[in-house]
């Protein structure tokens, strides 16, 4: 009798484990996503995230664009319940059970708390590292991760930047990005070396290398080229 109890407990108990929902951890959702889920064929959108700071980045056909200034994190229950109307920003960690967004971080009060009704607690969440998906409003959203956001959108983060005054690209990709300031810049494969290509004001171009007066950039193309220091903000 004693062996039949407990081989039933032994049973009961992995039936119960098997219903808990597995942890998951937040180092594997640093970094690019693309959505590739969006019904919206003209929009292009995207999510940085660099420790609990998330920046979705959205990108229509028109040229137009949109950010939300995020704080993404786990916790270890749903709270979904109507009774709670406040949650407090040191409640998300780097791992748990529920993945959890405030949407923007502007709605967070000087005490940490925000409102229940301004965050996204995720009904269904998973992420490897390179596919992530995410259940948030009864909408299931898919994103792959990227290695670095093309020139183009690279741009428009650029352009989104002045406008809101931020250096989104600083604060979440670690990368310096630099304006074109003479009217026109001459593109040159090594230094005192010239090509065709030109650079004109307003461009950006990635910094890679400073060396003496020449300043090696990556400019959208193949393979990286040098422009002279004083061409460039």
């Amino acid at each position: 009798m004693k062996n039949i109890f407990f081989l039933l407990l032994i049973f009961v108990q992995i039936k119960l484990q098997a219903q808990v929902k597995p942890e998951t951890d937040l180092s594997l959702l640093q970094g690019i996503w693309v959505c590739t889920s969006n019904q919206d064929s003209s929009t292009a959108s995207y999510k940085l995230v660099k420790n609990n700071d998330c920046l979705e980045f959205y990108v229509s056909n028109d040229g137009g664009s949109d950010t939300y200034d995020m704080m993404v994190g786990f916790q270890s229950f749903a709270s979904n319940s109507a009774k709670i109307e406040w949650m407090y920003v040191d409640s998300l960690k780097e791992n748990g059970l529920y993945y959890t967004e405030i949407i923007d971080k502007n709605d967070i009060k000087g005490d940490g708390s925000v409102r229940r009704s301004f965050c996204v607690i995720a009904s269904y969440y998973e992420c490897d590292g390179e596919r992530l998906s995410i259940n948030g409003n009864s909408a299931l959203y898919e994103f792959s991760k990227i290695n670095q956001l093309s020139h183009d959108i690279l741009t428009k983060l650029y352009e989104r930047g002045k406008k809101d005054q931020r250096n989104y690209i600083k604060e979440f990709l670690d990368i310096n990005v630099r304006e074109i300031t003479t009217p026109i810049s001459i593109i040159y494969s090594v230094p005192e070396q010239a090509t065709a290509n030109r650079l004109k004001k307003g461009d950006i171009v990635n910094i890679w290398e400073e060396k003496g007066d020449w300043i090696k950039v990556d400019y959208g193309v193949e393979e990286p080229a040098w422009v002279k220091k004083v061409d460039v903000q």
